[in-house]
């Protein structure tokens, strides 16, 4: 058992954005494979844990900063370790640096198991995971996201394509990013550069549900809700910055 897992990355062409540097809307994706792969040092990744104990992981909050992202071929450490376990919840924190040492971004990741027959929280006991799991020094708090929005805020609707659903058969939590960012004015985002991602993840939705997004915006600072048949879902703050690179 490794108590903190770490690869070296190489940023891909697939990679990158229109400045060629690593996009940010790919490292949701990065830190979910790094996750996946954390488990599996410990034994407890989603398809071990989906035959030995009819349960998977799921993220229940995101925290994501952004620094220097490196640019094509640019190589990257990543590493992730635990930093929080209690009866149902876990934090995960996953950084990545540049040859040169500079933060690329840092995220902070509250997992709980769910069971896959009755689609409820499962203490961790119950699950793959070892007891002496070491735990790490580290911020295992979340921001409170506003959650306050009218009619007025509705933004967009639209319904979960069955390619936006993952192991677990639900909506995957990185299709839920992409649904918030492509409300936004594409003006806006190519003038701004992602600083802030913060996510709550609240309720499951499945293939065929119809989402409604809604947005409030202050200053640099979107905050999001989606709701299914009227129940919230999943709110949202993307906190962004004047874009230097042209």
């Amino acid at each position: 058992m490794e108590d903190v897992y770490a690869r070296e990355m190489v940023v891909r062409y697939t990679d990158i954005d229109r400045y060629g540097r690593l996009a940010v809307m790919e490292v949701p994706m990065i830190t979910q494979d790094m996750l996946t792969e954390y488990y599996g040092t410990l034994g407890a990744d989603n398809g071990t844990m989906k035959g030995k104990c009819n349960a998977a992981w799921v993220i229940t909050k995101m925290k994501l900063r952004f620094g220097k992202l490196p640019v094509w071929m640019g190589r990257m450490t990543v590493s992730a370790c635990m930093i929080k376990k209690d009866g149902i919840r876990m934090v995960v924190e996953i950084k990545a640096t540049d040859e040169d040492g500079n933060m690329v971004f840092t995220g902070d990741f509250e997992n709980c198991a769910i069971d896959l027959s009755a689609r409820r929280i499962r203490r961790i006991s119950t699950t793959c995971i070892q007891e002496n799991v070491r735990l790490y020094e580290g911020d295992a708090s979340f921001d409170k996201i506003p959650g306050e929005f009218a009619d007025t805020d509705l933004v967009s609707e639209l319904a979960v394509n069955w390619y936006d659903i993952d192991f677990t058969r639900h909506t995957n939590n990185t299709r839920y990013i992409d649904y918030l960012l492509r409300t936004m004015d594409p003006a806006y985002l190519t003038a701004k550069r992602i600083t802030g991602l913060d996510v709550n993840f609240m309720k499951e939705s499945r293939e065929g549900d119809l989402l409604a997004i809604y947005r409030r915006t202050d200053g640099d600072t979107a905050s999001f809700q989606i709701r299914k048949d009227g129940a919230e879902i999943l709110r949202a703050r993307v906190c962004f910055t004047d874009e230097t690179e042209k």
